[in-house]
């Protein structure tokens, strides 16, 4: 899962510009000591395709323990969930989730298989306003006292109808409030949300509030659910909003769940909403967007980069009597997490930085060609350690590629070089000759 922290711990972070493998030159961020997410997270529209997360992160998901509080419109993910779990058996492993909905804190029990665990309230209730959740210190008290209990690794609470009225004042309490959350449990992700769509369009107080909200999670590096840029798109891409659209899918040409649906009808996503409970206050295609994105949220907070990776590098070895002009044994443990077998250019490279380093950093590689789907192996390389290399800690990274990254970057493996004096024989003394003649062998 993530790396935990400790309250005010402070956070350097080197920006490095490097090269990949093939010279592609691009912006790599190595932690000196442990650090919060370094770019922000943003779950909106384009993240509503969870097929492309691969199944390991799916997996480190489910680890994830959630404190969810909202009121009515924020229980269009759960029902999301929910009607995505039943869809079929597959699924129902899958995509397993458990909730429990009460007035006193506390997880559902685990399952096995492992299955998302999830409570739903804020004592005493279960229907959380602001006033439950963030607003004021008598609600931020209710909130600590969940949080503190330390069951949970998320927490996080939906908005409902408030922000299109709302004052830019109201909304910079709101941001306040949760980064005060954010100090206070280090350890804990807090997500923030926008509210749901009310047909105002792109001019109305709602999309300036839900904007000034976007704009201060992408310059801040917080977790954003954009619940309205979700209402705003059908799946396939087409932009609702400057045409009146609400929390209901409505719009000045009909509504657009309903006509997708229509088009769509043999769909994975018609077939789960014709499937889905009541979805409250919209349309069931739009609890099953939410429900998938979801799954991609808790998938990015696991530890996923977003992007569809085949693998991931789960070790590396130790180096060990490293020295100058010798060679190093760099090694890495490599797992397929995705549905195929690794391309057959897929390689795991290796790069290395140390005291006053000069020359390329990508010291090696391994092939990793056809590693089967969850298969795991490790892969070594030899680097030669330049005869000019200064002593010292050194680090190691690794990363597969195939024509661009197909792993996200290993964690950091710190290990010494030594640079002594190269061995050498001394000559102490020459044997005497004695009494050589011409012409005579002489014994040296």
């Amino acid at each position: 899962m993530f790396m935990s922290q400790r309250k005010g711990l402070f956070l350097i972070l080197l920006l490095m510009m490097i090269f990949s493998p093939f010279g592609i030159p691009y912006v790599i961020c190595f932690q000196i000591q442990p650090a919060s997410a370094t770019t922000p997270i943003i779950i909106d529209h384009t993240c509503t395709d969870f097929s492309k997360i691969p199944d390991y992160w799916l997996e480190q998901a489910k680890l994830l323990k959630v404190h969810y509080a909202h009121t009515s419109h924020g229980s269009q993910i759960n029902t999301g969930l929910s009607a995505i779990e039943i869809y079929n058996t597959a699924y129902g492993i899958k995509y397993s989730f458990a909730r429990r909905c009460n007035g006193t804190e506390g997880l559902p029990p685990v399952e096995n298989p492992p299955a998302l665990r999830m409570y739903d309230g804020n004592p005493p209730k279960t229907y959380i306003t602001p006033n439950d959740y963030w607003q004021g210190e008598s609600a931020l008290d209710r909130t600590r006292a969940v949080v503190s209990t330390g069951h949970y690794d998320i927490s996080m609470w939906a908005w409902c109808g408030q922000l299109s009225s709302a004052s830019e004042s109201y909304v910079n309490d709101y941001l306040s409030a949760m980064a005060k959350l954010e100090s206070e449990y280090p350890n804990v992700k807090f997500v923030y949300f926008t509210g749901h769509l009310d047909a105002s369009g792109p001019t109305g107080t709602l999309h300036q509030n839900n904007e000034r909200i976007r704009n201060y999670c992408r310059a801040n590096h917080k977790i954003l659910f954009d619940f309205a840029d979700i209402e705003r798109y059908n799946p396939d891409g087409e932009d609702f909003l400057d045409k009146g659209t609400d929390d209901y899918c409505n719009y000045s040409g009909g509504n657009w769940a309903d006509q997708w649906i229509t088009a769509h009808p043999d769909s994975e996503l018609a077939k789960m909403a014709n499937n889905c409970g009541n979805c409250a206050h919209s349309k069931k295609l739009n609890c099953i967007l939410k429900g998938r994105a979801f799954w991609w949220l808790l998938a990015r907070i696991a530890g996923w980069n977003g992007t569809a990776t085949q693998a991931i590098v789960t070790s590396l070895g130790s180096v060990s009597s490293a020295q100058c002009r010798d060679i190093s044994l760099l090694r890495a443990e490599v797992k397929n997490t995705g549905s195929s077998s690794l391309p057959s250019n897929s390689k795991v490279w290796f790069w290395v930085n140390g005291p006053d380093w000069s020359g390329d950093h990508w010291v090696g590689s391994a092939s990793v060609a056809g590693l089967a789907p969850n298969s795991i192996n490790w892969y070594s390389s030899n680097w030669t350690i330049s005869a000019s290399a200064s002593a010292g800690t050194y680090s190691y990274w690794a990363q597969v590629w195939s024509d661009v990254a197909i792993s996200s970057w290993s964690a950091k493996k710190n290990f010494q070089v030594t640079c002594g004096v190269i061995n050498s024989v001394l000559i102490t003394s020459l044997w005497p000759v004695p009494n050589a003649l011409c012409s005579q062998p002489a014994f040296l």
